[in-house]
């Protein structure tokens, strides 16, 4: 009686082990699967609307300037991604002050000083070409549009536009399937009339959401 009884314990024992094991597989794969499912992903920021937010700073590049300090300003955009390698968009862009000094008056006023400053806004279009389709994602930036600036200096101030070209890049770093940190470097060179002096550097640090 005692090894038949030591005999069924046995068994009940070895039916238990399966039924733990599995329940411990089970609990790891439902605990993995988000981030495997992540880790598979392969098109962050596909075929979607976005928008982006950027705080950006201007560092003037003017001719014959002797010195240039650069100034803050807000960067947008928003547009569609068709697939994993285009997007089209527009964009904005304000700069409220950009320090420089030409040590010559402003273009607009002979009796003007030297030491100036000058604030621009933009509106563009264009698009981007993505260079990569996983969470760290570069990609070259081309835009056509209009610019208009204000030139201040010895209390005088003259307002110039022209249409704009901005050209450069950039890099998006996933921080989830649908939000990327985002950062833009681009040339700004205003072609046309009193504005066509007015180049700078636009640097971005910022967000993009899908």
């Amino acid at each position: 009686l005692g090894g038949r009884r030591r005999l069924l314990q046995r068994l009940a024992d070895h039916r238990g082990r399966p039924r733990s094991g599995a329940a411990i597989v089970l609990v790891c794969a439902l605990a993995w699967a988000p981030w495997a499912a992540r880790a598979e992903q392969s098109e962050y920021g596909g075929q979607d609307w976005y928008g982006s937010v950027y705080g950006s700073m201007g560092v003037p590049n003017i001719d014959n300037q002797n010195n240039a300090d650069p100034g803050g300003g807000v960067a947008v955009s928003a547009g569609f991604r068709f697939n994993r390698w285009f997007s089209a968009e527009i964009g904005g862009e304000w700069q409220p002050k950009m320090s420089y000094d030409r040590g010559s008056p402003v273009q607009c006023s002979s009796s003007a000083g030297g030491a100036d400053y000058f604030n621009a806004w933009q509106i563009t279009a264009g698009g981007r070409l993505y260079l990569t389709e996983h969470i760290v994602q570069p990609f070259l930036l081309g835009h056509g549009g209009f610019i208009q600036v204000r030139d201040r200096g010895g209390g005088r101030a003259c307002t110039g536009s022209s249409f704009v070209a901005r050209l450069g890049g950039g890099v998006e770093v996933f921080v989830t399937n649908g939000l990327a940190v985002s950062f833009l470097a681009a040339y700004v060179m205003p072609t046309q009339g009193a504005a066509s002096d007015r180049e700078y550097v636009s640097l971005g640090l910022g967000f993009t959401w899908y």
